[in-house]
């Protein structure tokens, strides 16, 4: 039979005390930061579990904006991530904007056990599920900083899973991340 997962909203980052991803320095930070984030509600934790309750992933959102260049309009105009329009006056409205509004996924990890079985596009579906479904703001994007250094790097992951690399600078957030953006289609 194949197992069933269900997700869980933390308060504390205590419920992560035996979790890891394997990603050393992903590891130290779940393990000492995480919950400072937490208590100064830069983000919301959510637990990804088993049928046994144990914690087989985790992911934590936040509020964000995406800047977008030339380049990303450029893109959006030969149809590469561009949002669905209701109408051109839409369309002429989104292109004057300065920010966007988006949900960043500000952590992901999957346990070190449970690599590899599309756990991770799971939890990207269910974040687009539940941006969609929140009705405190409006959103057309979700954003993450992607981690990516020469040990490990996510980026991959991320545009396998729709998501674009923004045009930003590498390192205009982190040295150690890439911007990147999926555009939500409702």
């Amino acid at each position: 039979m194949k197992p069933s997962y269900y997700i869980l909203q933390q308060s504390s980052a205590a419920v992560l005390k035996d979790f890891y991803c394997g990603v050393e320095s992903m590891d130290e930070f779940i393990h000492t930061r995480l919950e400072l984030d937490i208590d100064n509600r830069h983000c919301k934790l959510y637990t990804m579990h088993n049928d046994h309750d144990e914690v087989v992933a985790m992911f934590a959102l936040s509020f964000d904006s995406l800047h977008l260049t030339e380049n990303d309009y450029d893109d959006m105009k030969m149809g590469i991530g561009s949002p669905a329009f209701k109408s051109d006056d839409h369309r002429s409205v989104f292109n004057g904007q300065m920010r966007y509004p988006a949900i960043d996924i500000a952590y992901l990890a999957v346990s070190k056990e449970c690599q590899h079985r599309h756990l991770g596009k799971a939890i990207i579906r269910e974040i687009i599920k539940r941006v969609k479904a929140q009705a405190l703001a409006g959103c057309q994007f979700l954003t993450v900083d992607a981690y990516h250094t020469n040990e490990y790097s996510a980026v991959g992951f991320y545009s396998k899973c729709g998501f674009l690399r923004a045009d930003l600078e590498i390192g205009q957030w982190s040295p150690d991340t890439i911007r990147m953006y999926y555009t939500i289609q409702y």
